[in-house]
């Protein structure tokens, strides 16, 4: 006999987002008004804080970021953050920073 294929309805793939870069948060609030954030801002920013980068503009003017425990996101101006470089990444690794994500932040 001859077999038919039969053609099989898959579900979408999700992707997984990318590991996150590591930055520093050096401004709590912008001194830029522009553009707005319209409340999407990451709330609660301390200077000094160590936060995940997930996406941004490509000039840098904008970033979307969230704090380390994946319980705080939001928008963030790019003056108010400092990339980490490897080896800044590496040395507050070792002091005990996570730059993974957790779990909760990867399943949302």
């Amino acid at each position: 006999g001859r077999h038919r294929l039969r053609a099989m309805m898959l579900p979408s793939a999700v992707l997984l987002p990318s590991q996150p870069a590591l930055a520093l948060c050096v401004l709590a609030r912008s001194a830029r008004e522009d553009p707005p954030l319209g409340g999407e801002e990451l709330p609660g920013l301390v200077v000094g804080e160590y936060l995940h980068l997930f996406a941004g503009a490509p000039d840098g003017g904008l970033v979307y970021g969230g704090s380390l425990d994946g319980a705080r996101e939001g928008w963030l101006r790019g003056d108010q953050i400092r990339p980490l470089s490897l080896a800044e990444v590496a040395a507050a690794v070792a002091a005990g920073v996570s730059a993974s994500l957790p779990l909760s932040a990867v399943l949302r």
